[in-house]
């Protein structure tokens, strides 16, 4: 089916889930798999805690039924630091996912904001920023979820402390799962710069591993304001040696552990790196 032939507009249109009524108001953006729309609530079923506005995620049925999939499993699993769901349900040949309405920025269009040596931002902010989102992911991983596409545009900054939240359930996968995977529908989700290099053979076995090859890369274009080149690229080797010597030097370590082509050489898992970013936040505290 074409991917765009298979959207219709809902602006006005009644959706009727298990947990509330909502009409649609406006589309505000596209998400990975699908349209977002602004939505209100018009009856919460008795949900006292169900806010009045919401967005609405729009996904044909047949797209991606992996973020179908999420999206109910992470409503009963709120997580914190990772963009809640109210619920998931199908209606019209299109599945709907239900979230609040989160009233932020997204970091790639404020990345020079984060950079050190411009505008006089601390050297520690690309780390505070990055610790947040590995504790998230840390908790997405106890609950045996890998995330599998960590980049700038995937988290909002919300509040007056700009807390980031993480959003997309299009490629996550069970950590230790592989069967019944739709590998077509996972190589289309592969970002240049962030994904690690066994994902664009569709390999997972080692999905804590490319999660944490993310972070790296994710902290790399906070410091320095650059993306790193795609991780299967003959450039990417030469990278590492030449480029992070532009990188703070409390963050070279960090980068080389979390950022090797090979899956076996990054940290054993996310709390290893944790612990080495929450030293570099130590460091940078005391400078």
């Amino acid at each position: 089916m074409n991917y765009e032939c298979a959207y219709i507009d809902i602006t006005g249109k009644l959706l009727e889930g298990k947990k509330g009524s909502y009409v649609c108001e406006a589309k505000i953006g596209n998400g990975g798999n699908g349209k977002i729309y602004k939505g209100r609530v018009i009856d919460s079923h008795g949900d006292i805690d169900m806010p009045s506005t919401v967005a609405l995620k729009q996904i044909p049925a047949n797209k991606n039924s992996n973020e179908i999939y999420f999206a109910h499993l992470l409503s009963n699993t709120p997580i914190e630091g990772l963009a809640p769901v109210y619920e998931a349900f199908v209606q019209d040949n299109h599945c709907y996912v239900i979230m609040p309405f989160i009233s932020g920025t997204r970091l790639s269009d404020t990345i020079d904001r984060f950079v050190p040596n411009t505008r006089n931002v601390s050297v520690s902010l690309p780390c505070i920023i990055v610790l947040q989102i590995a504790h998230t992911i840390n908790h997405l991983h106890n609950n045996n979820i890998a995330h599998l596409d960590i980049k700038p545009s995937n988290i909002l900054l919300t509040g007056i402390n700009r807390r980031p939240i993480l959003i997309d359930y299009g490629t996550m996968r069970h950590i230790r799962n592989k069967k019944g995977t739709d590998t077509s529908i996972f190589a289309s989700h592969v970002t240049d710069g962030y994904s690690a290099p066994e994902l664009y053979d569709c390999n997972y076995s080692m999905a804590v591993q490319s999660d944490i090859f993310s972070l790296g890369a994710l902290l790399y274009k906070l410091s320095t304001g650059k993306t790193p080149p795609c991780s299967c690229s003959d450039g990417f080797k030469t990278f590492k040696h030449s480029q992070f010597d532009s990188v703070p030097y409390i963050y070279r370590d960090v980068l080389n552990k979390s950022m090797a082509i090979n899956a076996h050489h990054r940290y054993k898992d996310m709390t290893a790196l944790i612990g080495d970013l929450a030293e570099c936040l130590e460091v940078t505290d005391h400078n």
